[in-house]
């Protein structure tokens, strides 16, 4: 039994000594009303970085000017490019509007793909949905998250 063991130990392949640290998927899509979105399978990095710098900047003191660069600025994190700006665009199209609910909805969907919980939002410009799922902590806000 003792040279069967040894045995089964020499055989692992090399494939099996690499750590590999490769996205499962190449895309997080989802789809609002005909436009299909493809959201990055990780947050890259750096952009995480700038975005909470931003994010941290920003407050709901903020002018709506710079609340909005930081809305922006997440979906140009997490989105890729062509994604990001057709979703942009589409938060201040009044015939194809992405509303709150909406963008709540998503940015708690997305979030919770990378394994982050957004808070729900303080602001007069909440949905005025407080529920939360089992297991959310609502102290644990979304530039931290980042």
């Amino acid at each position: 039994m003792r040279g069967y063991a040894a045995r089964m130990t020499l055989s692992v392949p090399v494939d099996d000594e690499v750590m590999d640290f490769s996205s499962p998927r190449k895309s997080l899509p989802f789809r609002v009303d005909d436009d299909l979105f493809h959201a990055a399978p990780d947050i890259a990095a750096e952009l995480a970085i700038e975005f909470s710098d931003a994010a941290e900047k920003a407050n709901d003191d903020s002018k709506p000017e710079q609340q909005i660069a930081v809305l922006h600025a997440m979906f140009n994190m997490v989105l890729f490019p062509e994604s990001a700006e057709r979703f942009i665009a589409r938060l201040r199209d009044p015939e194809h509007p992405i509303g709150m609910d909406k963008l709540n909805r998503i940015v708690r969907w997305l979030f919770e793909s990378y394994g982050l919980r957004p808070t729900t939002s303080d602001s007069p410009s909440s949905s005025g949905s407080d529920v939360l799922e089992s297991g959310t902590n609502s102290t644990v806000s979304t530039s931290d998250a980042a």
